[in-house]
């Protein structure tokens, strides 16, 4: 999945360490780096390690789907 942020003019790709290998994802990131580089912006990969480094609550502030997110991301909240 890919979210383009337009004002910071960086694309996040958001892939699970175990689909970066699979042939037509290495194609896409290729094409996405390329479109990236060509388009001055930054290319950032958010895989399941990124979570586990940056995810807290402060991050769903003011999402609309707040608690769907929660949800799906229960697996990377640290316990205290």
């Amino acid at each position: 999945m890919i979210f383009i942020d337009s004002v910071n003019k960086v694309i996040y790709e958001i892939k699970p360490n175990s689909m970066k290998y699979i042939k037509i994802n290495k194609i896409k990131d290729v094409a996405a780096k390329n479109w990236a580089f060509n388009n001055n912006y930054e290319y950032k990969v958010i895989s399941e390690d990124w979570f586990n480094k940056n995810y807290n609550e402060s991050i769903l502030i003011n999402q609309p789907d707040k608690a769907k997110i929660s949800n799906s991301l229960k697996k990377f909240q640290h316990e205290n």
